[in-house]
């Protein structure tokens, strides 16, 4: 029997890890991945096949080649910025993407289908901490795309006897603990590794967009999951997929916030560096996003171990410097 799984966007960041993590479990990662932004070397555990999402020719005979157990869909844009200013690009790869690769598995139907989904989709509206019920509001066209894909995903699955699973993912950080793979994005737009860019004198300074919500110290706080945590709940919900014959939605964090300041002064404190902080252009953002991460330990046994704020920043530090 096959133990291959297709993984889109398995040249990724997150995508990398997760194709690790189930090489170390067993099964064979299949990479599918433009490589637009993945990286071709952080493709260790499995085959890479180049290709588009919306390539529906080329992603069909991958299907019908490989004939995967599961497919873990990651590819897509997640820049909620981005998004902003290019909603036609977003809802083309994002959403009629994510179309296109339920559409390819006519030729081949898996048995599980996990979807790399997104705490965007809750907005701005919801209280933290965030429940699986808590209201989908979605304030940009990225977490729109996301909760759009949900939907589809869902009718598409239940109408083909495929079992689903949308994992809403909080703040993916850090780096792998064997130092194999990191994250290593062009540009860079995620928090960590701009901060210390900073500390690398790769920029002057970093830019703090608000100071103004009703958090400890005023500045954004976010729940921020190790990105080998957020792997390992891939593996998690997939074995209960199979062993419960069940689909699911659940909450991918760590279950606690850190805010923005929190986090600069850690890394000045880990690093013996300072990290010259300005003010910028304000954006109209939640204060806080925290994952409610009951529902996945009690369904999954979700029980992140490598998510404390110190592992985060050790892990990228080790991994950028």
């Amino acid at each position: 029997m096959t133990n291959r799984v297709l993984v889109t966007g398995g040249a990724g960041y997150i995508g990398s890890h997760i194709c690790k993590a189930l090489a170390l479990a067993g099964y064979t990662p299949v990479t599918y991945d433009s490589l637009e932004i993945g990286n071709r070397s952080a493709v260790k555990w499995g085959p890479l096949v180049e290709g588009n999402i919306l390539d529906k020719s080329l992603l069909s005979e991958t299907i019908k080649m490989f004939r995967p157990i599961a497919v873990f869909h990651l590819a897509s844009y997640s820049n909620m910025r981005e998004s902003l200013s290019q909603k036609d690009l977003y809802y083309k790869n994002n959403l009629v993407g994510t179309a296109s690769v339920l559409e390819c598995l006519t030729s081949a139907p898996p048995r599980c289908f996990l979807f790399s989904s997104s705490a965007s989709v809750y907005g701005a509206g919801s209280n933290s901490p965030l429940k699986e019920n808590s209201p989908v509001v979605p304030g940009h066209p990225y977490g729109h795309t996301k909760l759009l894909s949900e939907y589809m995903i869902e009718g598409f699955c239940k109408q083909r006897g495929i079992h689903y699973g949308n994992l809403r993912y909080f703040n993916a950080a850090g780096a792998d603990p064997d130092g194999e793979i990191g994250e290593a994005h062009d540009p860079e737009t995620h928090l960590i590794p701009l901060l210390i860019q900073v500390l690398k004198n790769e920029k002057a300074e970093f830019s703090l967009l608000n100071r103004s919500h009703k958090t400890a110290d005023g500045t954004a706080e976010r729940d921020f999951i190790h990105v080998s945590d957020l792997a390992e709940g891939h593996i998690l919900a997939f074995r209960f997929m199979e062993s419960e014959k069940k689909n699911l939605t659940i909450n991918l964090g760590s279950g606690k916030g850190h805010t923005i300041l929190e986090i600069v002064k850690r890394l000045e404190e880990l690093s013996g560096k300072k990290i010259r902080v300005v003010s910028g252009q304000p954006t109209d953002e939640p204060g806080s996003l925290i994952a409610d991460i009951t529902s996945g330990s009690s369904l999954i046994g979700w029980n992140p171990k490598h998510s404390t704020l110190d592992t985060i920043l050790q892990t990228a530090l080790h991994w950028h410097l």
